[in-house]
């Protein structure tokens, strides 16, 4: 089981998808300013959880699969 997680957090897919993820939230983040529309602030703080998922998830991939 290790070295199947192992070879999923190491695949190139995966390494792409979570680098995909960093760059559009960085944008997300980039994209706040000062008096901005409620919407936006909606969509950048539920944008916020779904990246925490996102990096909550591979982080504990990547400790099972490293052991």
């Amino acid at each position: 089981k290790q070295a199947k997680l192992k070879k999923i957090v190491d695949h190139r897919y995966f390494q792409r998808g979570i680098l995909t993820a960093i760059l559009v939230n960085t944008l997300s983040m980039g994209i706040e300013y000062h008096n901005q529309p409620e919407e936006l602030t909606f969509i950048v703080e539920v944008s916020n959880l779904v990246f925490t998922g996102i990096f909550g998830f591979e982080m504990c991939l990547k400790i099972l699969a490293e052991g």
